[in-house]
């Protein structure tokens, strides 16, 4: 069984762009600054700049609720797309399709990391993401596509009784 979902607290680094594709399907992408705990005690932390990809009414709602140093909390799913330099170049880029974005209210006034004393930092340009705006036939199938199925929730009485493998073998780290 495999699980694909991740939820994410940080803070808006590049406030939402918001686009329509030619068939009307509205689409908002932003980065988000997650900072990570320091690897040694008294180390620095590591800021991490992802960038999310929301869809239909959720990027409605992101282009009118949230902005640049909002504090949100992020649901959704990894997505992996690959796509062409200008040089003929083939890359693939990671990013969180978003299911859920909320602001935090009384983020205690957390902001964006700093580059520099008295500048902030957006996180990467499009350009340094390397991925073009969303062509129409990139979104071919999730037009397509009929809309899910709710989840079915699985009790404990449902469950399985066998108790769940080890995977502590198979764990790489």
């Amino acid at each position: 069984m495999s699980i694909n979902h991740i939820t994410l607290m940080g803070t808006i680094a590049r406030g939402p762009e918001f686009r329509l594709t030619p068939s009307g399907v509205a689409s908002a992408s932003f980065s988000v600054a997650v900072v990570r705990p320091p690897r040694q005690e008294g180390g620095p932390e590591i800021t991490d700049y992802v960038r999310v990809i929301t869809w239909r009414n959720l990027a409605e709602r992101v282009r009118d609720s949230v902005s640049k140093d909002d504090l949100v909390t992020i649901e959704g799913r990894l997505t992996t797309r690959s796509y062409e330099t200008n040089d003929g170049q083939r890359r693939k880029t990671i990013e969180v399709e978003a299911s859920q974005v909320e602001p935090v209210r009384g983020g205690g006034g957390q902001k964006a990391p700093a580059a520099k004393a008295g500048a902030s930092y957006e996180g990467p340009s499009d350009d340094e993401w390397g991925a073009p705006p969303p062509q129409d036939d990139d979104f071919r199938d999730l037009e397509a596509a009929p809309p899910a199925a709710p989840a079915k929730r699985v009790t404990a009485k449902a469950a399985p009784s066998a108790p769940p493998p080890d995977l502590d073998d198979e764990i790489p780290f």
